[in-house]
C-alpha cells in the first residue's frame, strides 16, 4: 500500500508542504530568527487596511450574489423540468471559459473606451468616460460575475431538497 500511494505523497510534499514550509521558514528568519515580519503585520496601518478592503469587498460580492442568485435558484426550482435545465445550463455556461479571459471581457467591456462607456457617451449620460475599472466597482462587477454560479448551484440543490408539502404548506399559512 505505501508503494501506491507514495507517489502521491511525493508530490503532495514537493508541491504543497515544503513551499509552504520554506515560507514559514522565511517569515521568521532574517538574518538571525526574528518575529518582525508579524509585529509589522499587526502594527503597521497599510495591512489592517488590506484586510478591511478585502473583507469590504468579499461581503459586497457575496450580497451582490445572494440578491442576484436567489431568484435565479428560485425559478429554477419552481418551474418545469425542462426549463430547469435550460436555466442551469445557462448558470454554468461561464464554466466553459477560463477566468482569465472572463476577466479579461470586463477589462474591454468597462475601461475608458470601452463599451460601457461609449454607450452611456452615446446616450448623452456622461460626458467624461467613468472610471469602472482598477478599482473596487470593476473588481466587484468581475467577480460577482465569476462566483455567481457558485451562489445559485448550492441554492438550486437546497430548494430541490425541501419537499413541495412544505411549501404548500408554508403558503397556506
Amino acid at each position: 500500500m505505501l508503494a501506491l500511494v507514495s507517489p502521491a505523497l511525493l508530490v503532495i510534499l514537493a508541491l504543497i508542504v515544503l513551499p509552504v514550509g520554506w515560507l514559514a521558514w522565511q517569515s521568521i528568519y532574517h538574518d538571525g530568527f526574528t518575529l518582525e515580519n508579524y509585529r509589522r503585520v499587526f502594527t503597521e496601518d497599510l495591512y489592517w487596511r488590506s484586510f478591511a478592503l478585502t473583507f469590504e469587498i468579499s461581503l459586497a460580492v457575496m450580497v451582490i450574489a445572494l440578491l442576484l442568485g436567489y431568484p435565479v435558484a428560485y425559478l429554477a426550482n419552481s418551474v418545469p423540468k425542462g426549463w430547469s435545465i435550460l436555466i442551469l445550463s445557462l448558470v454554468v455556461l461561464p464554466f466553459w471559459t477560463s477566468v482569465l479571459v472572463r476577466a479579461y471581457a470586463w477589462l474591454a467591456l468597462l475601461q475608458r473606451t470601452g463599451v460601457i462607456n461609449q454607450f452611456l457617451r452615446y446616450l448623452d449620460v456622461i460626458g467624461e468616460p467613468l472610471a469602472l475599472v482598477h478599482n473596487v466597482f470593476g473588481t466587484v462587477v468581475a467577480t460577482v460575475h465569476i462566483l455567481l454560479p457558485f451562489m445559485v448551484l448550492p441554492l438550486y440543490a437546497t430548494m430541490q431538497k425541501i419537499p413541495n408539502d412544505l411549501m404548500q404548506a408554508g403558503a397556506s399559512l
